[in-house]
């Protein structure tokens, strides 16, 4: 099933068939070829899978069950936490694109179904691998019905808090839309700053939330990259300075992560600020996040191949980070934890990263061809009823 349909400028009604392409979470469409063919921005799409690549590490590091001497520092337990720095930042990365295009977007409910059914595909699946595999306990009907609550309903029940937050943000979007179309730059300025302030300022300082939630985040995100839409960045910054920021800014972030670290040996309460200064609302991670949008926002790139690969990664997501299937796939099949005082620790953690969203890609494929193969039966056969009657 096809996610999300996004539109930049011309209106397209987006059909499987063969003469039409699906538009995945966060797309950007560049424009359209002759023969009716749209061409994506390779440069949002390889930014896209970078974002998903750090994920990927993010989940590699929290869930691998990784216990390292908490009175040393070794290389290996450096590079865990440099791994853990990126999840946050690859989650604002996605929003900011995906919000970047949306406020140009006509809503239209399919696009909501679809999504709700690309979740719903995956949850079913990976429920069903995990039981064929004997990973899933169930011993009485209260566990049958629970892994079947959670299998068909995953958005409402949460299961996967991203795309939960992701739904809720795009039923919200018609309706940021119009207070963004409303808004004149000063006004739209000052709610960005707002809710930076609110939600990013107090808990980094002072570690105030205000009730953070991350649907409230999302917006805010969605308001900046809006802002970036609406009124081109246009500053004497040059593009080789926008780069420099965005790789001096990740970094920083790096070194404040290691720092807390290390200083956490010699002092255990830091050890709790660890996991709070790699959060998505920090400074440094939207300052980080924003630089590298920006600077990505400035490449020319046209490519295929990196829209195609770019078209899995939410399907890499899903499959993933399925809750019940972390364990499993992190600890059961990768036992990445048995490595943790290895020399090839870094080299298997790159393999494992590398196989997890290759497999996730294959399988999204999969999953697109079936449903483009699935909806040629239903044409086919809605054809030969209309000529039956007529």
């Amino acid at each position: 099933m096809m996610l999300l349909m996004l539109e930049h400028g011309d209106k397209l009604e987006l059909l499987y068939n063969n003469d039409r392409e699906e538009i995945k979470l966060g797309q950007s469409v560049a424009g359209i070829k002759p023969g009716g063919k749209k061409e994506r921005d390779s440069n949002f799409e390889l930014l896209r899978i970078i974002a998903m690549i750090l994920i990927v590490m993010h989940h590699f590091s929290i869930h691998g069950g990784y216990n390292f001497d908490g009175t040393t520092i070794t290389f290996n337990r450096i590079w865990v936490q440099i791994l853990s720095g990126g999840g946050r930042l690859g989650v604002d990365l996605f929003i900011l694109i995906s919000g970047y295009f949306l406020v140009d977007s006509e809503y239209k409910p399919k696009k909501l179904i679809k999504l709700i059914l690309q979740v719903t595909e995956y949850a079913v699946l990976c429920t069903v691998l995990l039981y064929l595999a004997g990973k899933l306990e169930i011993t009485s009907v209260t566990d049958v019905l629970q892994a079947v609550k959670v299998a068909v309903l995953p958005i409402p029940y949460g299961e996967y808090w991203f795309a939960t937050t992701y739904f809720l943000l795009y039923i919200f979007s018609p309706y940021l839309n119009c207070l963004i179309k409303s808004m004149e730059q000063k006004m739209h300025l000052r709610l960005i700053m707002t809710g930076i302030i609110l939600w990013c300022l107090f808990p980094s300082i002072l570690g105030a939330s205000f009730s953070f939630n991350y649907l409230a985040w999302f917006m805010v995100l969605y308001f900046i990259a809006a802002y970036f839409k609406k009124y081109p960045f246009q500053c004497k910054i040059r593009k080789t300075g926008l780069w420099l920021a965005a790789i001096g800014s990740y970094l920083i972030l790096l070194l404040l992560i290691i720092c807390v670290d290390v200083l956490s040996i010699k002092n255990p309460l830091l050890a709790g600020i660890l996991g709070d200064v790699k959060e998505m609302n920090r400074i440094v991670t939207l300052t980080c996040a924003v630089f590298i949008f920006l600077a990505f926002k400035t490449l020319k790139i046209q490519n295929k191949w990196i829209n195609k690969i770019a078209g899995t990664t939410f399907g890499v997501y899903l499959f993933h980070d399925f809750p019940k299937m972390r364990s499993v796939l992190w600890m059961d099949v990768f036992h990445g934890f048995t490595y943790v005082n290895s020399p090839f620790f870094i080299a298997y953690t790159l393999f494992v990263v590398a196989a997890v969203f290759l497999i996730g890609s294959i399988i999204e494929i999969a999953r697109l061809y079936l449903s483009r193969f699935m909806n040629k039966i239903y044409l086919n056969l809605c054809e030969k009823y209309t000529n039956n009657e007529y």
